[in-house]
């Protein structure tokens, strides 16, 4: 399954992140910690607009993290 989550260049910009510090994450009980998804790819437009595509094989919770240094989290579906 794909999972398209869509996100404008004004949300990412309110939050001081850029496309490329997004980390689409899931919910690790076994470690309870959130874990990178590895089969992602981010796709923007020529506006800043666009996409994170995660392939996952199963459901759990997942979010959009950013990359150290910054402190947002996006919840995104629940399981």
């Amino acid at each position: 399954v794909t999972l398209i989550v869509p996100f404008t260049a004004e949300q990412l910009r309110e939050l001081g992140v850029t496309p490329d510090r997004l980390v689409p994450s899931y919910w690790d009980s076994t470690t309870a910690s959130w874990r990178p998804v590895e089969n992602v790819s981010v796709n923007v437009d020529a506006n800043g607009d666009g996409t994170v595509n995660i392939a996952v094989e199963h459901f759990t919770d997942f979010a959009l993290l950013a990359a150290p240094g910054s402190t947002i989290n996006l919840p995104l579906i629940g399981g």
